[in-house]
Formats: C-alpha cells, structure tokens, sequence
C-alpha cells in the first residue's frame, strides 16, 4: 500500500528537474524548485530535503539547518536522511562535534550511507585522526569493487599520499584494480594512477589497460574514454588519436571532450601548427590565484588544463602543456623560460597576491596536506622519501620553486626576480594580475582581447 500522501501532479516532473539542477551545479534554480515544490506538497518529505541540500551546495548551511528545525513533523518520516543532512550542516559550520554525533546516527542505522560514510571521513581528516579515517573507508575484503567502492579507496589513497605512506598507497591500488569489477570502478582508480605510482605509472597504466579487457561490462562511452585516456597516458598516440576521435564523432567524452579535441589536434597536426596556435601560460605560484584564472580562462572558451595534464591525471610536463591552449600553475610557473621560448607569440599572466597573505596560505596548504608548515620540513621530506606523490615530477617543481631557498617568502622574491629577467626585453608579453586586489574581467579581457563575459568573475580555492 502507497502511504504518500496525496499530491499535485506536476510535482514528479518539478522534482526531477530541481534534481538535474542541483547535480548540475546550478544550486540557485535547484533551490527556487525545490522551495516552489515544498511549498506545493508540504507533507512530502522529498521537496524539503532538496531543499535542504539544495542551501548547503550554496554554501548556507545555517538556513539548511534552520530548514531542518522547521520540518520536524517530516524529519520522523526518514531519520536517516536528515541526520546525514544535518551532520553536512553542522560540519561546514565548523560545529564538528555535532556533526560527528549526526553521522554516527547515521552510521549506526546505515553503516553503508554514502554521504555519511565520505563526510565523516572528511570530518576525521580536517581534525588529523588519520587511522580512524582510513578505517572507515576500509572495504570488506569479500566486497566487491564496485564505482562506490573504488571512490572509498581513492579518497584513502589521497589520504596516504598526503601522509607520505607512498608504498602503501601502491599497493591499495593495485589491490583495487585487481579487483575493479566495472569499467566505472576503474575510471575512479585511473584518477589516483599518476598520483600514486609517480614514475612507475606506465606499469599501473598497462595493469589498467589489462584489466579493462577483463571487465565484462561490455562497450559503452565511459569504457572508450577510459581506453582513450589510458593509451596517452601511455604515450600511445595514433590509438589515442583514433579512440579520441571516435568518442569526438559520437559527441561523447562528458567534460573531457574539448581536452580531447585539444590534444587529438596538437598530436595530429604539424609542430609548426601547435606553435601558432594561441596560448596562455599562467605563471604564478600555487595560491595566487590561479584556479580563478584558469576557471576564467574556461569560460573565455581556452582549452584549459590546471596543475595536472587533466586527461591522463599526471602532473603538467613540457609535453602535456603543449596539448592545451591554456595552462596554469606550479609546473607552468616552474618552466616559464622555456615555455617563453618555445612560444614566442604565446601570452602570460603572472598571477600575484600580497605576500603576507601568499605566506599565510601556502604555509596552510602544505602544512593541510602534507604535514609541512614550512620550507625546511618540505625540503626534509624530500630529502628522506625517495618515493613521492607524483615522482620526480613533484620533486623537480618544488626544488624548483621552493626548497631551494631558505623560506616561502625568498621563494617568492626569486620567482617574481625571475619573471622579471625573463620578460625584461618583452614586457607586452605579460600581464601581471592581482585578484585580492580586484582585478576582473576587464584587465583579463583587455590583455587577451576578448570579449567580457556577462558573468562575475570567479573566485575559487580561497584562503
């Protein structure tokens, strides 16, 4: 028998597409459709608890939690489902212990909820109790490894990266992979490959590669965009060019097909084709704003690739920066003379910030994710890992950028010395931006002679 109460009937239809909108990113109609349905169907739990995440995806976790207080006649309804909510809440407000209290609700009812299981992980984390962290995400050894499973694993290895447990991370990876029993399980794998297996990844590569032939979920999109993936990071160009081209011709590939067409064009054209072609290398340090300016570029319609080749998932080489039309942080910053010289008519942006506040961040960041707070303990890891999270990558941006001089705000001194020497001799190459200081649109544009965009301008990764 059917207890839901009665209801207008635009309501399935309103309800699933106030879900595509907040799945799609488009929080504000999500909330407007969500709101006009739970005020049209006030006894169906449904439209108020979309209405609920709806407010913590727009970062207002206070009216979500004021929400939930005033649906306690639906809360009884699905218990589950508004503790989790409530946990979220609690946790983006930074009330962490009545966060915890929600998902441990939660757990007890349902150990397998999702989002109580990654929010919880997420909560143990920030407040550095690492083993029991990694325990929740610990699957069962007879349980299968599904998409869901597989993302349990990759938050882990991310944690063990940051933690420095290099060789334990491998070995997570190859278990998981052995074990991968949809293409959608290894898709999620294949983005900690790079990350974990640093230089040895061609090996994770080719196991991934093998694996996929053996999963038997037959021929769709996401397997051809995996394989398409696969083959260049492996450096197999002409199967890259021919799967990329066949994911391009069926209008498939998700948000990877402009990087797809990118790169089929640059390896299937001429070297002096790729040098023409228009560019833009933002080279400035991590934290100063370069996700903006790489989301900027995005929406000024640049085939844009930040920190990580966004493909294969390896961190930028001089290689992977060629496939791009823009590209942006750490390892751009850390090539800017070759990548000068290489493309005379490409332009750059020098993406800059104050440097107390520079300081501040980036001690948080890598004290956040790596457990050094500044630049001797990052040059100590360095020193004593001979394995690290992106190879000898890693290593050479950051002796490049940053622990070869005695402190972040040296560091920062000689790479703004050394822009300076670059472009001494071609100053209109360059455009140096300021976000905290309010630079937008009009300088971007200016410099780029592009039209502006009637959008406000991103400000992302803030801090």
């Amino acid at each position: 028998m059917n207890d839901r109460p009665a209801q207008p009937p635009f309501v399935p239809d309103l309800l699933r597409s106030a879900e595509a909108a907040l799945q799609a990113g488009r929080h504000d109609e999500a909330r407007a459709l969500f709101g006009q349905l739970a005020a049209a169907a006030p006894a169906d739990p449904r439209p108020a608890l979309g209405l609920v995440r709806a407010l913590i995806a727009r970062g207002e976790p206070a009216a979500a939690i004021e929400r939930i207080s005033a649906s306690q006649h639906l809360v009884q309804r699905a218990p589950v489902e508004w503790d989790a909510q409530l946990g979220h809440a609690l946790y983006r407000l930074g009330r962490h212990g009545e966060a915890e209290s929600a998902f441990l609700r939660v757990l007890r009812v349902a150990p397998e909820h999702r989002m109580a299981r990654l929010q919880m992980f997420r909560l143990l984390r920030h407040n550095e109790r690492y083993e029991e962290a990694m325990a929740l995400l610990e699957p069962a050894p007879s349980e299968a490894m599904t998409d869901f499973a597989a993302y349990l694993v990759v938050s882990k290895l991310d944690l063990l990266l940051d933690l420095w447990r290099i060789e334990e991370a491998r070995i997570l990876h190859n278990a998981a992979v052995e074990r991968a029993a949809t293409t959608s399980a290894l898709n999620q794998l294949f983005a900690s490959a790079a990350p974990t297996h640093g230089d040895d990844a061609p090996q994770a590569h080719t196991r991934m590669l093998k694996r996929l032939s053996e999963v038997p979920d037959g021929i769709s999109a996401e397997r051809r965009l995996l394989t398409a993936r696969l083959r260049l990071a492996l450096g197999d160009r002409s199967e890259f060019i021919a799967v990329a081209q066949s994911l391009l011709d069926a209008g498939e590939g998700g948000v990877l097909r402009p990087h797809l067409r990118a790169a089929r064009d640059t390896l299937s054209g001429t070297a002096e084709a790729s040098l023409r072609r228009e560019r833009v290398f933002v080279i400035g340090l991590s934290r100063t704003g370069t996700s903006s300016l790489h989301q900027a570029l995005t929406e000024l319609g640049y085939c844009s690739a930040h920190w990580a080749n966004p493909i294969t998932n390896g961190i930028l080489s001089i290689e992977d920066m060629a496939l791009f039309d823009a590209v942006s942080d750490a390892p751009v910053a850390d090539a800017v003379e070759e990548l000068a010289d290489r493309y005379p008519s490409a332009r750059f942006i020098l993406s800059e910030r104050p440097v107390d506040l520079w300081q501040r961040s980036i001690e948080a960041h890598y004290r956040r994710r790596h457990g050094a707070p500044d630049v001797a303990t990052l040059r100590r890891l360095l020193e004593t890992h001979a394995q690290m999270p992106g190879g000898i990558r890693w290593r050479r941006v950051h002796e490049g950028l940053y622990t070869q001089h005695t402190d972040f705000a040296a560091a920062h001194a000689a790479h703004q010395a050394r822009v300076a020497r670059c472009f001494a001799d071609a100053p209109a190459r360059l455009l140096r931006f300021d976000v905290t200081a309010g630079d937008g649109w009009e300088k971007l544009c200016g410099f780029l002679q592009r039209p502006r965009p009637n959008t406000a301008f991103p400000h992302l990764n803030a801090g």
